[in-house]
């Protein structure tokens, strides 16, 4: 018998300025403030990672401004209790290929689930499952098209599609409870 699931989901999640400088001197509390216990209640807390954890200093050409948190951002989100991070936003490529992959490794080093982006377009359309309280729930994350989506085999994040993404939304209805669809 399934339980009630509680899950969270949030916007987007930035360590620049001033938040940079609060996960330096490991200050969490001051980052989420009162909105901590709330995270901390749910089974599942997801966020959108607006920018690549890397220290990588050439960011890529485009308009715009090309922003990342610092890698310790990833311990941040490991104290207030996120466990899943969507990765497809207008941001995650800003430092190239090396941003994304040091992303990666950080949440994959951290238990931190995350989905949108990836290597190439299969690696960043995967659906990711979670089996929470008997409950099977989906999650897909999708990106405008701006500078960061893929079209092939290149790095970047899951684009917006709308024929692709209702058969990805179609199929993880066959195969979940509950369909979650994130869009940037």
């Amino acid at each position: 018998m399934e339980k009630e699931t509680k899950v969270l989901i949030t916007g987007d999640f930035y360590a620049g300025g001033r938040i940079s400088q609060l996960i330096n001197e490991a200050r969490y509390n001051e980052i989420f403030n009162d909105f901590l216990p709330i995270i901390k209640l749910s089974d599942i807390a997801v966020t959108n990672l607006e920018s690549a954890l890397t220290n990588e200093i050439k960011p890529i050409d485009k308009t715009g401004p090309a922003i990342k948190s610092p890698a310790t951002t990833i311990d941040a989100l490991k104290y207030a209790g996120f466990n899943l991070v969507t990765l497809a936003n207008n941001h995650i490529m800003d430092y190239g290929e090396k941003g994304l992959i040091d992303t990666i490794e950080l949440c994959s080093d951290n238990n931190i689930d995350f989905l949108g982006a990836g290597l190439n377009l299969e690696e960043a359309s995967k659906v990711l499952y979670k089996n929470i309280n008997g409950n099977k729930l989906a999650f897909i994350n999708i990106a405008e098209n701006e500078w960061s989506t893929t079209h092939g085999e290149e790095s970047g994040a899951n684009p917006l599609n709308p024929v692709a993404n209702y058969y990805s939304i179609k199929e993880a209805r066959t195969k979940a409870d509950y369909v979650f669809v994130i869009i940037h």
